[in-house]
């Protein structure tokens, strides 16, 4: 079973630890069992060494019982930790133009698979401790007398045979429920980040309840009461089974001087004892389903992300290259498509930059300059065609070391909390001029490299993550329509103020921009038409946006 070598994975140690315990554990009550009925059917013999000999295996039993539930907590919480960090780091590690589509996969995964696993694997101790107990039972059932053992051992096999049967459709049932909820998790996200939207609108608000949310709920409901009702069955029809056959047994006894009535009912005592923690273990089974359900979305996710693994590497010295004669990246014919089922493609995209150069790119809605912007950055990977930074070629394999000479902020960019990706010179020496100049200094400080708060306004957040681009100190700034919601007290200080000042350090700098006002701080203005870049001679032309 998967998440048994997953557990085991992740300490062998604890794995044979955890399960000796939990043994023990059962074996400590098949002994407490087998007390109280030698008490039942002989009375108190030796009272003193009877009640010592059952205090010591409660107490042990419990003590191991505690054990077993801390080795496997200790096991669950270490796979757990290895799940998510090793799907994390595949995540970031894939390829982003494809993992860009399948986030409302991922994310589901990373929430609600990893915690079920988690959930379940919690139920594993007193899983392991009745199986336990129920070996040791039917040991000493067999003791007792290996003829009813036999009768019992049929019963119970039977009984599992019908359980065995269900599985398949448990499994069925849990694999849909489990699809539903990846439609429920991309609406609930509608939910929270559209909010705005669904407010201002009450039919779309309505609509969307109607025709997205309660259809997938609903769905996921049929499909969990369809789950939760065969495994009720299933275990009826156990618990069912079992009573005719002790019905049978009593059928076949009396009047038959194989076995005596008070042999059979002190037999019977133990067998009853033997029911529960038999019930345990196959009421583990609806789990088991859903886990593995679980863990073969984490799998698929895994191997579909390991697929498209970045090879990475090392910084290399740039060969040849000087800063004054040579550009720090250039593109020649440089083409891109999001594949066969998409026909938008942008190129041939040819263009060479000197270091310190501020490129304005302009250009219509649905022109291409967000996709040229993750093809120069190396997010999308280029269909054809050269991509060059400092005379080095860029291919597949140097993509993740060339992606590191960019900072910026895209439209849809993310804010992070967390600075200690960032030198401690560069907090010291500008954040809080940075804060200042940005005018956001008496809402955000930087304590121990953490952001105070992120909860701004929306042109203070992205004033932030300008903030946070420009302390990353790379050698090349992107910003994708930056400007496009600041007012234009903000505007200037961006165009006129931070753009020259990162020129002044040497940055060189690529930025989507509908501002014809500020295009004379540009050095140069480049026009996507028709998925190519053209170059204008500005202020001679008259532009368009």
């Amino acid at each position: 079973m998967k998440f048994l070598i997953l557990l085991k994975k992740a300490s062998p140690r604890v794995f044979i630890l955890a399960i000796f315990v939990s043994v023990l554990s059962g074996v400590c009550s098949t002994y407490v069992i087998k007390l109280i009925h030698q008490y039942i059917k002989f009375g108190l013999v030796e009272g003193q060494n009877f009640f010592t000999q059952f205090a010591i295996s409660v107490f042990c039993f419990g003590v191991f019982g505690v054990l077993s539930s801390y080795f496997i907590s200790v096991l669950t919480q270490s796979m757990v930790f290895k799940l998510r960090v090793e799907l994390s780091k595949k995540i970031l590690n894939a390829s982003f133009q494809k993992i860009e589509r399948k986030l409302d996969l991922v994310l589901p995964v990373l929430t609600a698979d990893i915690n079920l696993v988690s959930a379940s694997m919690n139920r594993l101790p007193p899983v392991v401790t009745g199986l336990a107990t129920a070996i040791g039972c039917l040991i000493y059932l067999f003791y007792l007398s290996w003829v009813l053992t036999l009768g019992c051992t049929v019963i119970f096999a039977f009984g599992f045979v019908v359980n065995y049967v269900a599985l398949p459709y448990l499994k069925k049932y849990s694999e849909q429920a489990r699809e539903e909820w990846d439609k429920i998790h991309k609406n609930f996200e509608g939910v929270v980040l559209g909010m705005k939207e669904l407010k201002l609108n009450q039919d779309h608000r309505e609509n969307f309840i109607r025709k997205n949310i309660e259809p997938s709920c609903l769905n996921e409901r049929a499909f969990r009461v369809k789950e939760e009702t065969l495994y009720a069955v299933s275990a009826r029809v156990i618990e069912v089974v079992l009573f005719f056959g002790v019905g049978i047994l009593i059928f076949l006894i009396d009047g038959n001087d194989l076995i005596t009535k008070e042999s059979f009912g002190n037999y019977l005592l133990v067998l009853l004892f033997t029911v529960a923690p038999l019930a345990t273990v196959s009421g583990f089974l609806k789990h088991l389903k859903r886990t593995q359900v679980s863990l073969n979305k984490i799998e698929q996710i895994g191997i579909s992300l390991a697929s498209e693994l970045e090879d990475q590497q090392a910084d290399k010295v740039a060969p040849n290259w000087s800063s004054d004669l040579d550009p720090i990246f250039s593109l020649s014919n440089v083409h891109f498509n999001y594949g066969q089922d998409e026909n938008f493609s942008i190129g041939p995209l040819n263009m060479a930059v000197m270091k310190g150069e501020i490129i304005y790119v302009v250009g219509g809605n649905g022109s291409g300059k967000t996709t040229f912007i993750k093809t120069l950055t190396g997010l999308y990977q280029a269909t054809s065609g050269e991509l060059w930074f400092k005379n080095q070629k860029i291919d597949q394999h140097s993509l993740d070391h060339y992606r590191k000479h960019f900072a910026g902020v895209f439209t849809d960019y993310h804010l992070f909390d967390d600075l200690h990706h960032i030198e401690n010179r560069m907090i010291d020496i500008h954040a809080e001029a940075l804060l200042e100049q940005l005018e956001i200094g008496h809402k955000v400080q930087i304590r121990d490299k953490k952001i105070s708060t992120t909860r701004l306004s929306y042109g203070q957040r992205k004033r932030l993550a300008m903030m946070v681009s420009i302390l990353e100190d790379k050698e090349i700034y992107i910003f994708d329509e930056w400007a496009a919601n600041q007012d234009p007290y903000f505007k200037e200080i961006f165009y006129a103020k931070l753009l020259p000042q990162l020129k002044d350090l040497g940055k060189t700098i690529v930025a989507i921009s509908h501002d014809e006002k500020y295009f004379s701080y540009a050095d140069r203005v480049v026009k996507m038409e028709e998925g190519e870049l053209v170059e204008i001679n500005y202020p001679k032309d008259v532009l368009s946006s």
